[in-house]
């Protein structure tokens, strides 16, 4: 089924170049008529078929979207090896859950290891397989969305990401970076090389392919266990949590440091940690990261640090902790203070006994006036 979904894919893509057609002529007209030239077909539900030329359309219109924000290539949409075609999906019909076991129109039945009860009414479902060989059935249900009172509404943390800690809070919690893909490597290059001296096309390859794949998998899901893990944590106990909106892709043209941020995996922990304080009645908000690890947290003084330096200590005020819960508080008070950069100027600060932050003196040793937040 993926192989002659993956032919009829390629087939409506060519005639969507040559002749423009939109999804609609796609569906009626040259799905049509595939179906009439190739009795194969008809073997493979509808539904599922009739699924391609969405997904064409679909391609396409990321395309045109990417084009008008002027990212530059913008990739059209390209044909598909079948080793890369790897999902089918049931957007209505043709699939029913009984006796454990999942039951697929034009399939039969297959055992179903489901991992929790559905909740809602199920809408689609897409078959996916992974290159390692495992097959996951993703359902969609439809269910009123509640929006509930979190408990802990009025706590709120600043967090700051890191290579070596892979979160800093402002409470002072480290959660060093577990680097999955780092302790794998000898491992995954053993195996390359075992695949690099096989002959292509060769059973025994294939074999060695789908070890490496399998090894890939598990560092996937090692990575995805903790960082689920940390995100439900973190929206549990808090109401509001503060994060920076840092630029990752353009951290990730750095050679030296791509792979471990990659290793890191800090966009998937912020969307987990958005979609999930989202359903928990948390909130996730993202400040501007510009400065957050070279300000004193306590009178908001530029300190400037390299990289290697781990600890703060400001000479103005005297205050000493570890660099990423420093900036961690950082971006807690810029959450709390309307996302805008602190004062980074190099008067000597402090906040007084009922909380306020009170500026003494500016370098010239004239008086500055009191601010209040």
């Amino acid at each position: 089924m993926l192989k002659h979904s993956c032919d009829v894919y390629n087939a409506l893509l060519a005639e969507r170049y040559e002749h423009g057609l939109s999804r609609y002529n796609l569906q009626n007209e040259t799905l049509r008529d595939l179906k009439i030239c190739n009795p194969t077909l008809k073997k493979i539900h509808s539904q599922v078929l009739q699924q391609l030329p969405l997904r064409v359309d679909r391609a396409f219109q990321a395309y045109y979207k990417r084009l008008s924000a002027g990212i530059c290539p913008a990739g059209k949409p390209r044909y598909k090896k079948t080793q890369h075609f790897s999902s089918l999906t049931y957007p209505q019909s043709g699939f029913k859950i009984e006796g454990g076991k999942i039951v697929l129109s034009k399939v039969g039945k297959m055992k179903l290891v489901q991992h929790r009860t559905f909740e809602g009414k199920i809408k689609t479902l897409t078959i996916i397989k992974e290159r390692s060989e495992q097959w996951y059935a993703c359902f969609t249900t439809e269910q009123k969305q509640t929006r509930t009172k979190h408990p802990h509404a009025n706590r709120t943390v600043g967090i700051d990401v890191g290579l070596t800690n892979l979160i800093a809070t402002s409470e002072g919690m480290l959660v060093p970076s577990e680097r999955f893909l780092r302790k794998s490597e000898r491992k995954i290059a053993h195996t390359q090389r075992v695949l690099s001296k096989k002959k292509r096309g060769s059973k025994n390859r294939l074999k060695v392919k789908k070890k490496l794949a399998q090894a890939h998998h598990k560092i996937k899901n090692q990575r995805s266990d903790f960082l689920h893990k940390i995100s439900r944590n973190l929206v549990n106990d808090y109401g509001m949590i503060i994060a920076e909106d840092l630029q990752i892709k353009n951290m990730m043209r750095n050679h030296r440091l791509a792979k471990s941020i990659g290793d890191a995996s800090w966009a998937k922990l912020f969307e987990m940690i958005r979609y999930k304080a989202e359903s928990a009645g948390s909130t996730f908000i993202k400040v501007d990261p510009n400065g957050t690890s070279q300000t004193c947290a306590q009178c908001h003084v530029r300190v400037p640090k390299k990289l290697k330096d781990r600890t703060h200590t400001c000479q103005a005020c005297g205050y000493t902790q570890d660099r990423d819960v420093n900036a961690a508080l950082n971006v807690q008070y810029r959450g709390n203070h309307g996302n805008t950069s602190l004062n980074e100027k190099s008067a000597i600060s402090r906040f007084d006994d009922s909380g306020r932050y009170e500026t003494l003196a500016n370098p010239a040793g004239q008086a500055e006036s009191v601010v209040v937040h």
